[in-house]
C-alpha cells in the first residue's frame, strides 16, 4: 500500500463542499427575489430557483458533500507528518544515515478491518502515515486481534501491552557476506514477534525497533514505530520526544 495515498479524494470533497456552500448562499438570496427587478432573458432561470428543483437539491446534496469531506480529508495528516519528524529529528539527533529510510517513524492505525489481509476480520495496524517523503510503499501491516499473544511485530506487542516496546541487536537480513543463516531468521522473528516465513520473502532492514501505544480521547488508537537500520537506538529519548507532542498530536488524530 501506498502511505498517503487518495488524499486528492479530500481535496475534491473540500472545493464541492465550498461550491454547495456559495450555491446555497446564492439560491437563498434569490429564493424570495421580485421576478420584476430582472432582465425577461433571467425569468426562467430565476422561475427553476424559486419553484424548481435546484434548492431541494442543496439540501439534500450539501450535508452528504460535508460529511464526505470531514470523512476523507487528510490535511491534518500533514501536521502529523511534521510532528513524526520532529521525532525523527530528535531520536537520531546528531546519528549520520546514507539514506533517509534507514532511520524512520511510521504511525499505524487500528482498524477492525483490512480488505489486504486475511482474515479480513479482527483487529489490524495499517501504517497511516510516516515521517520524511522515502519508502512510501509499504507491506508494514500487523495482526492486532483482542488476543494479545496474536499480535504480530512490535507495533502488536506495543498495543497489547498498552506499554513501550524495543528490541534491539536484531540480526541482518539483508547481509550478502555473510548470508543470513536459518538461526537469524529465527532469531529476529523470535524477537520482533513476527514469522519467519514472512521475512524470508521480504527481509526488514531495521535491526533496532521501538513501539510506542498511542491513545486519543483516553482510548487506544495505534502506534508510533521508531526503526534503524543500527543495532540500538535512543528508545528513552523517542519515548520523552513523543510525549511531549501526544497532546497535539492527539488533537490532530481525532476524526481520523
Amino acid at each position: 500500500m501506498l502511505i498517503g495515498r487518495g488524499r486528492w479524494v479530500g481535496g475534491l470533497f473540500k472545493w464541492a463542499d465550498r461550491g454547495t456552500r456559495t450555491a446555497s448562499v446564492v439560491a437563498g438570496s434569490l429564493s424570495k427575489a421580485d421576478p420584476a427587478r430582472f432582465h425577461d432573458s433571467l425569468i426562467p432561470a430565476l422561475t427553476t430557483i424559486q419553484k424548481g428543483w435546484v434548492i431541494p437539491t442543496i439540501l439534500l446534496v450539501a450535508p452528504t458533500v460535508i460529511w464526505l469531506r470531514h470523512r476523507f480529508d487528510r490535511s491534518k495528516l500533514e501536521a502529523v507528518h511534521g510532528l513524526l519528524d520532529q521525532i525523527r529529528e530528535e531520536t537520531f539527533k546528531n546519528e549520520k544515515f546514507e539514506l533517509e529510510q534507514h532511520a524512520r517513524v511510521t504511525l499505524f492505525k487500528h482498524v477492525w478491518f483490512c480488505w489486504r489481509r486475511w482474515p479480513f476480520f479482527g483487529g489490524w495496524l495499517v501504517p497511516l502515515e510516516r515521517s520524511g517523503f522515502a519508502t512510501r510503499r509499504t507491506d508494514a501491516i500487523f495482526l492486532a486481534p483482542d488476543d494479545g499473544e496474536k499480535c504480530e511485530g512490535v507495533a502488536g506487542r506495543a498495543w497489547s501491552r498498552r506499554a513501550k516496546v524495543y528490541v534491539n541487536t536484531l540480526p541482518d537480513l539483508r547481509s550478502t557476506d555473510p548470508l543470513p543463516t536459518d538461526a537469524d531468521f529465527e532469531s529476529y522473528a523470535r524477537k520482533s514477534f513476527c514469522c519467519s516465513k514472512k521475512l524470508r520473502r521480504k527481509p526488514p532492514q531495521a535491526r533496532s525497533l521501538c513501539g510506542v501505544p498511542i491513545e486519543v480521547g483516553n482510548q487506544r488508537w495505534g502506534v508510533l514505530v521508531v526503526d534503524s537500520v543500527n543495532e540500538t537506538l535512543s528508545h528513552q529519548t523517542a519515548q520523552t520526544i513523543f510525549k511531549q507532542l501526544a497532546p497535539t498530536m492527539s488533537s490532530y488524530l481525532k476524526g481520523v
